[in-house]
Parts: structure tokens; sequence; C-alpha cells
């Protein structure tokens, strides 16, 4: 027999709880739900304990793959899974969809159609998420690709198909990158909401950290897909910017998706980061969080 189960690692979220735990209460009495609170110094495990029917385990470090392990080693029996990251708005029409999608007897990785909640952002976040959802290769990986949408399910061949979850910062990018490009399936009747970074100084933080779990997947066998692919470098595309804006023919490198304001946006966030992430590697491993 094979029990379908929901695993919801947490680190200090009780706003985003207060919202998620709702949406997973009533599917307590079809599927197990697990949610681990790793290394939390606030009131998310009291919380989570007050929805009855909910699993909830406490792990004293902050560790995301240690709590996506021990959320695992909670459910009995071998079967679908869905992993949910604690902050993500998403309703349980379409948590029941993506379990659903899993219920094949063939390997399979689904995810939701994904929106960015950007209301209130500075105009840099702003920028930056426009330009990750307009420019020509950042949308080109994220129509092939599952990772960054807080959160997937996995069949129960597709679980399977890997043991633990390793010590990685990117489990999502590590899963993404067990399965071909057939094996993954957007589903159309679920629907997530990302609330990104609320502040630039968070955003950069937050791009740090993917930046750095992608170092980590580069060391594995298999090596994890390029996520780092991008345009052309900022000048070059500047170029072709204003080349195009007076009349040339059309540059096929360079879509015109941005306003110079867009631009000089996206583009300085990511100098940042860039400049952030060698600072990082010249420190050393840098903290979970």
């Amino acid at each position: 027999m094979s029990q379908a189960g929901i695993v919801v690692p947490v680190w200090n979220d009780e706003a985003g709880l207060r919202y998620l735990l709702p949406q997973l209460a009533p599917l307590v009495d079809e599927v197990a739900v697990v949610v681990v609170c790793n290394g939390c110094t606030d009131r998310s495990a009291a919380l989570a304990r007050a929805t009855p029917g909910i699993v909830v385990l406490e792990l004293a470090e902050a560790n995301k793959a240690a709590a996506l392990n021990a959320g695992d080693a909670a459910i009995s029996e071998p079967g679908p899974r869905l992993y949910l990251d604690a902050d993500l708005r998403i309703e349980t029409d379409s948590l029941r969809a993506l379990l659903s999608a899993c219920a094949t007897e063939g390997a399979v990785l689904a995810g939701p159609r994904c929106r960015y909640e950007l209301m209130g952002r500075p105009w840099l976040v702003r920028a930056y998420y426009y330009g990750e959802g307009h420019a020509a290769a950042p949308v080109a990986w994220h129509r092939a690709h599952l990772a960054g949408r807080g959160c997937y399910a996995l069949s129960a061949a597709g679980r399977a198909r890997f043991g633990p979850f390793p010590p990685v910062r990117n489990d999502d990018e590590f899963v993404d990158a067990c399965f071909a490009n057939a094996e993954r399936l957007e589903v159309e009747a679920a629907e997530a909401q990302v609330v990104v970074a609320r502040s630039t100084s968070e955003l950069v933080r937050s791009l740090v950290r993917v930046q750095l779990g992608h170092d980590e997947l580069a060391e594995r066998k298999p090596p994890a897909p390029a996520l780092t692919a991008r345009p052309l470098p900022f000048g070059v595309r500047l170029a072709a910017y204003l080349r195009r804006l007076w009349g040339s023919p059309a540059v096929t490198e360079f879509e015109l998706w941005a306003t110079p304001s867009r631009l000089f946006g996206y583009e300085l966030i990511r100098l940042v980061v860039a400049i952030e992430v060698r600072r990082a590697r010249r420190r050393g491993s840098a903290p979970w969080r």
C-alpha cells in the first residue's frame, strides 16, 4: 500500500503558516501532512499543532534538507509526495490537483503555474522579476523546468528515483535535474503565488543563496541544469536596445522587453549579486538561511 504525503519544512514562518494551514486542514483525512520546524525560534510549531491531524516535528538545526528527510521518514509508506515551502500561497484545490497529477505508475515531477506577488515591492525588485518574466533566456528555462516555484510533487516512482535529500540548498533544483523534460509536468489546474523579497537587500541575499546552491549542485553528478544562462552582457544588450530604438534591423539576441529603467534595474541587481557571490565564495560556505 502506498501513502500520499505532504511535507512542509518551516523556518520561523508564522505568517506563512497562518495562510497555509487552513489550506492543508481539509487534506488531513486524505493524505499524511507533516510540518517540520527546523531551527525555529518563533511559534511556528505551536501554530501547526493547533491544526488537528497534522504531524509536527521539531529539529534543533536550521537545515532544510534534514527537514525534508525527517518529513519523509515520518510517513510510513512510500507513495506520491508533495514538498511545499511554508510561505507559498496556494489553495487546497491546487494541492489536490498536484497530488492527482502524480497518481500514476510512471515517474512524474509536477509543479504549479506560478505568479509573483510584486505589489508594494521596491522598483528594483519589480524590475528584476519583470526581467525574469520577459528576457528570453530565463523565460525559456522556466518553461522547461519546475524549480523555483515554491513546491513540487513527485509520483511514487519519481520519489524512488533518488534516496534521501542531499545536503544542498537548492533541493528543488536537485530534484528537477533528476527528471527528463518529458517527465516534468506543469499542472494547469494548480496555481501558486510566490511571495518575493520585500526589499532589495533581501532579494540580493536570496539570489546569492540560490547561486551558491548552483555551485553545490555543479559539484555533483549528474550536473544540475545551467540556471545561470542569461542573455548577452549588459553593454551589448544596451547597445542593441538603442540601435533598435533608432530604427535599425531587429536584433535577435535581445528582445525589446524593457524600458531603459527596467533594463538598468534588472542588470544592476544581477551585477550586485555577482559581486556578492564572489565575496561569499572567498569567505567559504555560507549558512543555510
